[in-house]
């Protein structure tokens, strides 16, 4: 409960109490339980019910003192409008639901509805099974059996995971400096960085090390690639940001990024992606599972290829190196002294001499040493 819906709880039991004791018996004691649930309806009968005669008499402002706005402003500035009904509750356990009296350790007030605490939940004003329900960042409740819920946002149906992760629900940003309360992590990366992040993490490589400093705000950065410590890359693009920040800002340069750590979050266009799951080909996205770009066009990996910038369709007809078109029944692939096409039966692709070569009549081979081939 947050600390406002504690302060309004109490002020709503302090009123009423001054009367509370002209409804019970003077002794105050039951000994059945039929007797003491009596007792505690009564209560809160009592209690939810507006008494105007004793009101003035109280030393502390409450919920019909005309003033109580210096003492609970409405947060969101128009009292007129409330969110799902809250209930109402005394310390004895007790609690009013749509003005029903409930046993608050048995059931619970859910929007003015009574539901069980055992079987059932509440979630932004619904009811739900706890059985095979659950509720996803208390806005929306889901089927556990064919749904899920990603980082607390969002409802997605289980078998569409992939898309739903590398595309709608992504993993939340976690810079190099952690403590530091950057301004743009939710969306990053922004528009305006969007192709200078893809460039810097296109140097990403295991042979170097590289660094991505920025300001708090986001307005000022620098980066530096192709260093030969972590040392060095963090010092040089701190060094760089800092020296801009203090002319633009004053503002203190932090560490966002090392060695390429956050890269898999990229934008394409207006929407944001996983880049190790999700493609993006002339301002669109796409499933790098099934799909990849030629030439600014998404096509299918299944049926279609690419070779030289062109597409082309698969079986029998494949692609070497990425340049020359051949036909996979009657050839191979050498890539021992550069793309090179041989014919099965009457050449070879060799590793010594490189390359390929024509097998001369009455042998096996011609090659020294047998070369690798593929069909790819």
């Amino acid at each position: 409960m947050s600390r406002f819906s504690t302060a309004v709880v109490a002020l709503v039991w302090f009123l009423p109490l001054t009367h509370a004791d002209s409804v019970l018996p003077s002794d105050d004691e039951c000994v059945s339980a039929e007797c003491a649930l009596n007792a505690l309806q009564a209560r809160a009968l009592a209690v939810s019910g507006p008494s105007k005669q004793n009101a003035s008499d109280s030393t502390l402002p409450g919920l019909l003192d005309p003033d109580i706005s210096d003492i609970l402003p409405d947060p969101d500035g128009d009292s007129s409008e409330s969110g799902p009904e809250e209930e109402v509750s005394d310390p004895s356990g007790s609690g009013l639901c749509s003005g029903e009296a409930h046993d608050r350790s048995k059931e619970g007030c859910c929007a003015g509805t009574l539901y069980d605490r055992i079987s059932e939940g509440c979630c932004n004003g619904d009811i739900y099974d706890v059985e095979h329900e659950d509720c996803c960042g208390g806005k929306e409740s889901y089927d556990t059996r064919t749904q899920g819920c990603c980082n607390d946002e969002q409802v997605f149906d289980l078998g569409q995971e992939y898309l739903v992760f590398g595309l709608q629900c992504l993993a939340p940003v976690e810079p190099q400096e952690d403590k530091i309360p950057w301004n743009c992590t939710k969306e990053w990366p922004p528009s305006n960085y969007a192709s200078v992040w893809k460039r810097y993490c296109a140097t990403k490589s295991e042979d170097s090390h590289m660094a991505w400093a920025m300001t708090p705000s986001c307005q000022v950065g620098w980066l530096s690639v192709k260093q030969t410590s972590k040392s060095a890359a963090e010092q040089n693009a701190l060094e760089q940001c800092q020296s801009r920040a203090s002319a633009y800002n004053q503002e203190t340069c932090h560490v966002f990024d090392l060695d390429g750590k956050l890269c898999a979050r990229q934008r394409c266009g207006s929407k944001l992606h996983d880049a190790t799951m999700i493609g993006c080909c002339n301002g669109q996205v796409f499933d790098s599972r099934t799909q990849d770009c030629c030439s600014g066009r998404i096509y299918n990996t299944e049926t279609t290829g690419c070779c030289k910038g062109r597409l082309f369709k698969k079986e029998p007809r494949r692609c070497c190196g990425d340049k020359i078109l051949f036909n996979s029944n009657t050839h191979g692939c050498c890539l021992e002294d550069g793309p090179q096409i041989f014919r099965f039966g009457s050449q070879n692709c060799c590793a010594s001499p490189k390359g390929i070569c024509r097998i001369p009549t009455g042998i096996t081979t011609c090659c020294r040493k047998e070369g690798n081939w593929r069909l790819p």
